[in-house]
């Protein structure tokens, strides 16, 4: 009976706080980027403004990241190339510490027309 207490004991302390059993890829990818954006493109250093952009965990999904409350899936090196999430398009990558955002929202007052939004910046550390 003790060496079935030991044996589940090490086990315990063995498994560690990874309750899922797995390595969650998209926890390098969460946090409070401090960022420019602009209506113009990324190039954009004149018409900008400041802000903040928050990349939470999609509790409800493997691959997903909520950003700004927009829920997007991303893959493994932090990228969302140019698909259609809630109607609107979203161009993500969140590689290297960085945030490169394009979101093409789409109007619907006026059908076909999408307002483009161009975010870049740096993860706080």
């Amino acid at each position: 009976m003790k060496q079935l207490l030991f044996v589940l004991t090490l086990f315990l302390f063995a498994c560690g706080d990874n309750s899922s059993g797995f390595d969650d890829y998209r926890e390098e990818f969460i946090g409070i980027y401090d960022c420019t954006k602009s209506n113009r493109g990324f190039d954009d250093d004149m018409f900008t403004r400041e802000i903040e952009v928050e990349v939470i965990l999609d509790s409800l999904s493997e691959n997903s990241i909520i950003i700004n409350g927009f829920t997007i899936e991303i893959d493994e090196d932090g990228k969302h190339q140019g698909g259609s999430t809630d109607e609107d398009m979203h161009d993500l990558d969140l590689s290297d510490g960085k945030i490169r955002w394009e979101v093409n929202v789409f109007n619907n007052n006026i059908p076909g027309i999408a307002l483009p939004c161009y975010i870049k910046g740096e993860k706080r550390d």
